[in-house]
C-alpha cells in the first residue's frame, strides 16, 4: 500500500486497504463472536476476535486518511484513537494500548433519503 501511495497509484492503495478489510470481515464472520459471547468461558476469545477486527479498522482508517480524511477522523474518534496517534508510524508499529472506545456520535454513514 505504501509503495502504491508513493507512486501515486491511489486506486491500488485503496484496493489493498479494502482487501484487508474484507479479510478481517471474513475472519469475524468465521469466528461468530455473537454466538461465542453467550458463554462466559469464551469471553477472552470474543475479546481477542473483537480486538483483531477493531485493530484492522484502526489501521485502515489511518491508511485512508489521504483519501477520506473526514470519514477516517470519525472512525478514529469512535475508536478512541488520539490525534497524535494517527500517523504512519502508529499504523505500522501498532497500538498495543487498552483504552475505551470514543463517544458514540451517531452513524458513521448517515442514511440516504
Amino acid at each position: 500500500m505504501d509503495e502504491h501511495y508513493r507512486n501515486f497509484n491511489t486506486n491500488r492503495s485503496l484496493d489493498a486497504i479494502m482487501s484487508q478489510l474484507y479479510r478481517a470481515n471474513a475472519f469475524v464472520q468465521r469466528c461468530k463472536p455473537w454466538e461465542l459471547v453467550k458463554s462466559t468461558e469464551t469471553r477472552d476469545l470474543v475479546n481477542c476476535i473483537l480486538h483483531v477486527a477493531l485493530e484492522n479498522v484502526r489501521i485502515a482508517a489511518i491508511a485512508l486518511i489521504p483519501a477520506t480524511p473526514m470519514l477516517s477522523q470519525k472512525v478514529l474518534d469512535r475508536l478512541g484513537c488520539r490525534k497524535e496517534e494517527r500517523t504512519w508510524f502508529h499504523m505500522v508499529n501498532g497500538e498495543g494500548k487498552d483504552r475505551p472506545l470514543g463517544p458514540d456520535l451517531g452513524p458513521l454513514f448517515p442514511r440516504i433519503r
